[in-house]
Order: C-alpha cells, then structure tokens, then sequence
C-alpha cells in the first residue's frame, strides 16, 4: 500500500534521465492519495516539453524506482498574451444600454 509519492519534473530528457527534477521536485509527500495531485512547481511555458517521473514508498517505508519518464506539452497559456493592435489608428467608440437585461 502507498504511503508516500515523489514527483520529478524536469525541462529536458537529459535531466529527467538524471532524475533531476529542475522544474519541479515534489519532495516525498506522505499521502496514500494517488489522484487529483496539483502542481507546484515553477510557472510553465507556453509550448513547452516537459518530462517527468515518479516513485513511492510503501507502508513498510520500502521505496520504488522511479518510473518510466513520460512527457506532457503545453498549449497557449494566457499569462503570456501580448498583442498590438492591428488597422486603423483611428476607431469609433460608442457607449450603449440594452433595451433588455
């Protein structure tokens, strides 16, 4: 039975394959929990490949290997929108109210 997780994240394979988490290193989290865990670790980039790993530790304090890396990429993170605007310098701003709610 799983007494404790640790989660590595890591920014490249080299590092993962290391077992280096420079992203994220959860440090051992003693919980039997194994779903809904939420990341802590440093901001993540838009478009990015990240690598990441896991171990456990049973309830006899016995600890595993590390999994098999396996990966996620983000998408379009919002925090990194910029934008300029583009056509006319000039455009019409018009204030209104609803007839309805």
């Amino acid at each position: 039975m799983q007494k404790a997780y640790q989660i590595i994240v890591a920014s490249s394979k080299e590092l993962i394959d290391k077992n280096i988490g420079d992203v994220w290193d959860s440090g051992k989290v003693k919980t039997e929990d194994t779903f809904n865990t939420v990341y802590g670790g440093k901001p993540l980039k838009s478009f990015t490949r990240y690598y990441w790993k896991v171990r456990w530790w049973d309830n006899k304090g016995n600890v595993s290997e590390y999994s098999r890396e396996a990966w996620f990429e983000t998408a379009f993170l919002e925090n990194e929108w910029t934008a300029k605007w583009i056509g006319e310098d000039n455009y019409t701003e018009k204030n209104f109210t609803p007839k309805n709610p």
